[in-house]
């Protein structure tokens, strides 16, 4: 058994709590690299924040994206709306608003930016997942 879990990592808990952020718990480990989760409160919701870093600290790149995404809801709904609303335009979907359609889920960083990803309220429940740089949306991917 360890030597699998040398090899792929494992869920062994632990905690992390930053000062700007807050608490993290582990979410996959494998050696010294861990993928964080904690929340936030984005758009009046709270959500999870999916991050990486050591077993001490947060990704300091990754949580200046993260401090720079949140400090900056108005450009992040406008991006955002802009191109959801592209996307059901072209499946000749109708849309309003993205607080009506749809509901903030989750941030997760990367070296280069994050993914700001809603789920919609209503069947069929699709995830739009809008990939940012530099708080400008770069592009959607959809999930079933």
């Amino acid at each position: 058994m360890g030597f699998f879990k040398k090899l792929f990592g494992g869920h062994t808990s632990l905690e992390l709590v930053d000062s700007e952020l807050g608490k993290f718990d582990s979410d996959y480990i494998k050696g010294e690299n861990v993928t964080w989760i904690g929340s936030a409160v984005l758009f009046g919701v709270t959500i999870e924040l999916l991050m990486d870093g050591s077993r001490e600290n947060l990704s300091q790149n990754q949580k200046q994206i993260v401090l720079n995404a949140l400090a900056n809801e108005d450009l992040l709904k406008s991006e955002s709306s802009i191109a959801i609303s592209k996307e059901y335009n072209n499946a000749d979907m109708m849309f309003t608003s993205l607080g009506e359609q749809l509901e903030v889920k989750t941030i997760t960083s990367n070296e280069n930016g994050f993914e700001l990803s809603f789920e919609q309220k209503e069947s069929p429940y699709y995830y739009f997942n809008v990939h940012f740089e530099n708080n400008k949306q770069q592009g959607v991917s959809i999930d079933s």
